[in-house]
C-alpha cells in the first residue's frame, strides 16, 4: 500500500514523488503493482486493510525532523488514526521522504522505529533514504545522497536505491539490509 500524506502548510501541493511511477513497478508474483493500492491520508481508515507481512510505502514531504509536519510520535498517532492496527505486523514501512534516514541514531527513521515500538505497533523494519528521493518511470526509487557522491550517479547526482543509500531501523532489520 502507498499512503500519501500532505504537508498541512501546503495541502494542495502534489506528492513529493510521482505515485503513478511507484504503482508502475510490477509485483514479483504477477500482481499489476508491487506497491499498490494508493490511498490518501486525509480521512477514513485506509490502513485497516493492511495485513501481516504487508509493506507500507509512505510518500510525504519531509526532512530529518518531521514528515508531513509530524514528529515521529505525532506520525505514529496519525497512522493509528488512519487505521493501523497494533495486532498487524508489517514487514516494512518505507519512508519516501527526503533525508528521513539521514542522521544515524538521531534520524527520523530511528526515532520513528522507537515511537512505534513504544506504543505497541509492530513494524519489523523501517527503510528511509539518506538523501533526496525520486522515482523513475519504471518504478525504481533513486536517491541523491546528502553526504558525498555515490558510484554510478546520473548527471543530477541520483543513484538507484541500494541498502547503502538507505537507513534501516526497527526490531527485525533483514540481514541483507544491515550495514557492515
Amino acid at each position: 500500500m502507498i499512503l500519501v500524506l500532505r504537508d498541512p502548510a501546503a495541502p494542495s501541493a502534489p506528492p513529493t514523488v510521482n505515485c503513478d511511477y511507484l504503482l508502475g513497478k510490477p509485483g514479483k508474483n504477477g500482481e499489476s503493482s508491487a506497491r499498490g493500492p494508493l490511498v490518501e491520508g486525509g480521512a477514513g481508515t485506509p490502513l485497516a486493510d493492511l495485513r501481516d507481512g504487508d509493506k507500507l510505502h509512505l510518500v510525504a514531504p519531509g526532512d530529518r525532523e518531521a514528515i508531513a509536519g509530524f514528529s515521529p510520535t505525532k506520525l505514529v498517532d496519525r497512522l493509528g488514526a488512519l487505521g493501523l492496527d497494533r495486532a498487524v505486523q508489517l514487514a516494512q514501512l518505507h519512508l519516501l521522504s527526503d533525508d528521513s534516514g539521514t542522521g544515524g541514531e538521531e534520524s527520523f527513521a530511528r526515532r520513528l522505529a522507537d515511537a512505534l515500538a513504544d506504543t505497541g505497533y509492530q513494524v519489523r523494519e523501517i527503510k528511509a533514504p539518506r538523501g533526496q528521493v525520486r522515482v523513475a518511470l519504471d518504478g525504481k526509487v533513486w536517491i541523491k545522497p546528502t553526504e558525498g557522491h555515490a558510484e554510478g550517479a546520473d548527471t543530477d547526482g541520483y543513484c538507484p536505491s541500494t541498502p547503502s543509500l538507505n537507513a534501516y531501523a526497527g526490531p527485525a532489520v533483514q540481514e541483507k539490509h544491515r550495514t557492515r
